[in-house]
């Protein structure tokens, strides 16, 4: 009789401290992906530029480090390297030329366990293709 009643007891409160995790961490995890940001364990991740009619890839392996960026889909010289969570502030550049236009993705450690990613062109920001979508699809909730 006893050890229903710890079972009982046990899976309530595993159920609330479930339910306690995901009110606290959900809106978290949330806000994190609405800053274009990721974590380490969101593994392996991939992010796309449009500058000019040319594809710019960066991959990145959150949790390894490792990395590579692809401009039309060939190697970009020097883009292979690591980008861990314990690079300085500073973060990690990949230069190269579209057009001539000098650019830049940026990566850059955020808060203990995350990263952002930027791509610059002549100068100026470029909005990754995975926000663009995001901005021109709407959500219906039933």
């Amino acid at each position: 009789m006893y050890y229903e009643q710890w079972t009982i007891l046990l899976c309530f409160f595993r159920a609330k401290i479930h339910q306690f995790c995901r009110l606290i961490f959900d809106p978290f995890f949330h806000l994190l992906s609405q800053l274009n940001m990721v974590t380490v364990l969101d593994g392996e991740v991939t992010r796309t530029w449009k500058i000019d009619g040319h594809i710019v890839n960066l991959y990145h392996d959150a949790m390894t480090g490792v990395r590579c960026a692809m401009l039309d889909y060939q190697e970009i010289p020097n883009s292979m390297g690591t980008s861990s969570m314990f690079m300085d502030q500073n973060g990690d550049q990949i230069s190269f030329f579209v057009n001539s236009k000098p650019c830049y993705l940026i990566i850059t450690k955020h808060g203990m366990f995350g990263f952002n990613y930027q791509c610059l062109c002549d100068g100026r920001e470029v909005q990754e293709n995975t926000q663009l979508l995001e901005d021109q699809v709407e959500i219906y909730l039933i």
